[in-house]
């Protein structure tokens, strides 16, 4: 399935570079597209009546995550945020 990276999701990645590095979401991006059910990548729906087909996973052990979704079998990576930031945004989903 096509992963096709979203605006907010790009500024959020020059952001996160700063804090953890490129290498690690880059990691994270490459093991996805590979084995998105690979364990290491804690991949988990997220329960939003908003968007029934949103999901996240972490990357690497820095305590961010990368939410997306699915649609039209495409999949869109929507955000890559802390986890402080993700529990306000799931919170209110």
């Amino acid at each position: 399935m096509p992963i096709e990276l979203e605006k907010q999701y790009l500024k959020d990645r020059q952001r996160a570079i700063k804090s953890i590095g490129e290498a690690i979401i880059e990691k994270t991006e490459k093991l996805f597209e590979s084995d998105p059910s690979h364990p290491s990548l804690h991949n988990k729906p997220i329960i939003c009546s908003k968007d029934k087909f949103k999901h996240s996973v972490r990357v690497g052990g820095s305590g961010y995550r990368i939410i997306y979704t699915v649609r039209d079998n495409i999949l869109y990576f929507q955000r890559l945020i802390d986890h402080d930031i993700y529990d306000r945004l799931t919170r209110d989903c």
